[in-house]
């Protein structure tokens, strides 16, 4: 025969002739409840009390919620950028250009290196038609205007490319492209 005896809105204890057990429960809303029990036979007094104490608990229930929040962030951001995906395909030896539909008048372009990381390859100005180039790859690439073009298309140069705008500081990718070959 079971019994409850309250001594934390949140736990319970259960117990019969055999068995004693500590639950902490966490309502999820619409009825339900998430219980984890603590078996006072195989647990110390003081390990089982910092177990259930509030700010165990609590700082438990912050890392799950942060972890949780994280993994959401990272599928809506991994699915937001491939939306705006554009496929393009390019001959090896040859000059491909990838235009960004993206109307104003100051454009980053960047490459993928490596997965998610990022390497800038130059900007476009809208003052004077200028443009600006990191160091090493304007013999590679050439930007005019709203394109970039990848001249002489290695297999290594089959990636990823992004055309981004400065935004509240940070730079906003646009468009997505994957350059990819023909041959």
């Amino acid at each position: 025969m079971f019994f409850f005896s309250f001594s934390h809105p949140l736990s319970r204890t259960f117990s019969s002739a055999s068995l004693h057990t500590r639950a902490l429960c966490f309502a999820l809303g619409r009825g339900g409840a998430l219980c984890l029990e603590v078996p006072s036979t195989s647990v110390s007094d003081s390990i089982r009390a910092e177990l259930l104490s509030d700010d165990s608990v609590l700082l438990w229930m912050l890392k799950l919620i942060m972890v949780l929040l994280w993994m959401i962030l990272l599928v809506f951001l991994l699915c937001a950028e491939a939306e705006n995906m554009t496929e393009v395909r390019g001959e090896l030896g040859t000059n491909v250009t990838l235009t960004c539909s993206n109307q104003t008048s100051d454009r980053y372009w960047y490459m993928e290196i490596h997965s998610q990381f990022r390497a800038g390859i130059g900007r476009s100005f809208s003052s004077a038609d200028s443009t600006y180039y990191s160091p090493g790859f304007e013999t590679k690439f050439s930007i005019l205007g709203n394109k970039l073009v990848i001249k002489n298309l290695t297999a290594e140069d089959c990636r990823l490319y992004f055309c981004g705008i400065k935004r509240g500081g940070s730079t906003q990718f646009v468009e997505t492209f994957h350059l990819i070959s023909g041959n």
